[in-house]
């Protein structure tokens, strides 16, 4: 064992600035409550051990369910997921569940592989989990970032193409 030294070269022993992987999937949370917000035709529903967020459109990636805190055991699993389909079943949109895998235990884990395939939903991506405990400053100075009102139809029209 190391002697206990403040200055060793690990640096220090303060995990206190570390994000928990609550506090990362709180913020992601908070990122994804913005699309049920955005429209105007949208609503952020609690659920049963779920949150359900619908923007209001036709477009899955903008319509999302997730599991709220950890998942414990098969039956847990079930429940939420049909809580969440129950929420979208009467609405005529397209939706996507959103999963933090380290948020299920292994029996939710080996439940999720079958219950996600029988419900209809595939597997599109495993985004990492990303943190930065700080940015960089920039290199360069930014430019200046101009508005202007979109006033006209045509105008209009041309910001609408861009997705």
């Amino acid at each position: 064992m190391e002697p206990d030294q403040s200055d060793h070269r690990c640096g220090s022993d303060d995990n206190s600035l570390m994000p928990t992987l609550e506090t990362i999937d709180a913020n992601l949370r908070t990122a994804l409550r913005f699309f049920g917000e955005a429209t105007g035709m949208g609503e952020v529903s609690e659920l049963f051990g779920a949150t359900a967020i619908s923007s209001g459109l036709d477009y899955g990636v903008f319509n999302i369910a997730l599991m709220n805190g950890r998942v414990v055991g098969e039956r847990d699993f079930d429940r939420r997921l049909d809580e969440c389909c129950r929420y979208y079943r009467p609405r005529t949109q397209r939706w996507s569940f959103w999963v933090c895998e380290d948020l299920l235990d292994y029996a939710a884990k080996r439940r999720a592989r079958q219950a996600f395939p029988a419900a209809g939903f595939r597997v599109i991506s495993r985004a990492p989990g990303m943190f930065a405990e700080k940015f960089l400053a920039p290199k360069f100075k930014l430019p200046e970032i101009e508005c202007h009102h979109v006033a006209t139809s045509g105008l209009r029209d041309c910001f609408g193409e861009v997705t």
